[in-house]
């Protein structure tokens, strides 16, 4: 058995566990709910639902508590990204604008029936933080020529919504 097999029946051996321990608790307790007074001794018959509905119960909090788990670490780790996405951003400087450098050109994606359009790339990178954020332009409905690339352009920053920016290709600069 290879080694990530192992890590895998690992994982699941408490999952399936808590639904045996479940389903035999489950079976036991139907047994007792049925036989009623046909078990040997008529008292029985209430022991086995008590016993088969905590043995339920005991599987079924197993597998609840594994769940639990595995949503807090789930969470964890969202919380990790959205927190990293968050120190992502730039800060604005004072003038509410960077100077961003143009990446590249495409093709703008469009419905059926529309002209083709176009979006210039640009990346930005904060000077002291090494920071990078790409920023991608309106559409534009004609090919601004490759010879852009390499140019800079101003990007203009929402200081309420770290969002919100508008790239502006009229600020072309060498």
């Amino acid at each position: 058995m290879s080694e990530q097999n192992r890590k895998n029946a690992a994982e699941h051996a408490p999952i399936v566990f808590s639904i045996v321990l479940a389903a035999i608790g489950m079976g036991v307790m139907v047994y007792g709910i049925v036989s009623g007074g046909q078990v040997l001794i008529p008292d029985y018959a209430n022991r086995y639902t008590i016993c088969g509905g905590l043995l339920m119960a005991c599987g079924a909090a197993i597998l609840l508590y594994r769940f639990y788990e595995e949503r807090k670490i789930s969470e964890g780790e969202n919380a990790t990204v959205n927190a990293a996405f968050q120190k992502r951003h730039v800060k604005v400087p004072a003038e509410g604008y960077v100077k961003a450098k143009i990446i590249g050109i495409t093709r703008n994606l469009h419905m059926a029936g529309e002209r083709d359009s176009f979006v210039v790339l640009c990346r930005y990178t904060e000077p002291g933080t090494g920071i990078e954020e790409t920023y991608s332009s309106d559409p534009v409905p004609e090919y601004p020529g490759k010879e852009i690339i390499g140019k800079t352009v101003r990007v203009y920053l929402d200081r309420k919504d770290p969002e919100s920016y508008r790239v502006d290709l009229r600020s072309l600069e060498q």
